[in-house]
């Protein structure tokens, strides 16, 4: 399944599009991560207040 991202790698202000194949376990792993999001980013994807929260980077990065 294609996706497309976009990012503004190098910080000029103009994002580039990349297409990558995810599967749709991958898939399912974004759409959750976006169900958990919260609009003032305040709750991390494992639920919890992000303050406390000792691990939110990693899973909200996935570790990346």
């Amino acid at each position: 399944m294609p996706k497309m991202f976009q990012h503004d790698l190098f910080g000029g202000g103009e994002p580039i599009q990349i297409e990558i194949e995810i599967s749709e376990e991958q898939q399912a792993h974004l759409d959750a991560a976006a169900d958990a999001a919260s609009e003032d980013h305040s709750i991390c994807a494992c639920g919890q207040l992000i303050v406390d929260c000792d691990e939110s980077y990693e899973h909200i990065t996935s570790g990346c």
